[in-house]
């Protein structure tokens, strides 16, 4: 499964020297939504991330990481 790295979308705004709001404008994303995302507490829509790749003109692997499975925690018999 493919997520989003909050800490990762905040430091590339504070690197782009965006307020939450000013990142709202540019991206078209409620900046409620946008606190949500770098805190964790939301996965956003890939159509979100889209937007907020394009605002900060980042590539998508800047943002996304890949959430492995514990192998331990295996359905098969």
């Amino acid at each position: 499964m493919v997520s989003v790295d909050g800490a990762k979308l905040r430091e590339w705004r504070q690197r782009r020297l965006l307020t939450l709001r000013e990142l709202a404008a540019k991206s078209g994303v409620q900046f409620h939504t946008i606190h949500a995302i770098e805190t964790g507490k939301q996965e956003p829509r890939v159509s979100t991330v889209r937007k907020l790749i394009s605002a900060l003109d980042i590539p998508a692997e800047e943002l996304l990481t890949l959430d492995r499975e514990d192998p331990d925690q295996s359905t098969e018999a």
